[in-house]
């Protein structure tokens, strides 16, 4: 059986090599210490967590936007500071050409490999070593990070389920999309788009009717 001393020296100061109680190998760039340091800011509605899943930049950034010294020449030939601020939907900065729309949206992928290492985190350490931390962060809800992923996924399929008004965060304020997709026939088709205000939960970029979203298939193939 192979036991974990040979892998030792695959682990630096950051690097964390560890088998479960099945003897299946996990190995991680961030160690379990540096890990909670990233939950913190991930779970954080100030920052990481929307009401529709995990943010693309932190909101804290709206506030106080990353900047580099120096200028940069936009396509109109204008000399703009070099600065990212966050933007829950396309970018309204001049600086950016077309829709730059990587500032703050929620992405299906991104999420989709977050709730991926959450569950494998959760999996491969013991019960006895089970990781667990406040979701949200600023909440006194202490939760593993199997239970922190399903709340998490939870969020994500918010985004397609009517609400008391019976609207669909998916379709925005767009009244005749909302109205459209009220009636009889059309109620259960809903768009899936490309990806999603962070604040509003609209979808934005490119679409396409994707039939039935079942909030169950959303994820497969996350043991969840």
């Amino acid at each position: 059986m192979i036991q974990e001393e040979e892998y030792t020296n695959l682990r630096g100061e950051e690097e964390s090599v560890h088998f479960d109680e099945n003897g299946d190998l996990h190995l991680s760039i961030v160690s379990k210490e540096k890990l909670g340091t990233i939950l913190e800011r991930l779970f954080n509605e100030d920052e990481f967590l929307s009401p529709y899943g995990i943010r693309s930049l932190s909101k804290a950034q709206l506030e106080h936007p990353y900047e580099l010294d120096g200028l940069v020449r936009n396509k109109w030939k204008d000399w703009l500071p070099i600065s990212m601020k966050y933007e829950p939907a396309e970018t309204q900065a001049i600086i950016h050409s077309g829709n730059s729309n990587w500032r703050g949206p929620i992405w299906f992928p991104i999420n989709y490999l977050i709730l991926d290492a959450l569950t494998r985190y959760d999996r491969y350490y013991p019960a006895k070593a089970k990781l667990s931390h406040p979701f949200p962060t600023l909440s006194r809800n202490r939760i593993t990070l199997l239970k922190a992923a399903i709340q998490l996924s939870e969020r994500l399929v918010r985004l397609f389920v009517s609400g008391d008004n019976g609207m669909r965060p998916v379709h925005g304020y767009n009244d005749k999309i909302q109205h459209q997709f009220a009636k009889e026939h059309w109620k259960e088709w809903i768009l899936f788009y490309e990806h999603f205000n962070a604040e509003t939960g609209a979808g934005l970029g490119a679409r396409a009717v994707s039939g039935r979203v079942e909030s169950s298939g959303i994820f497969k193939g996350l043991e969840i």
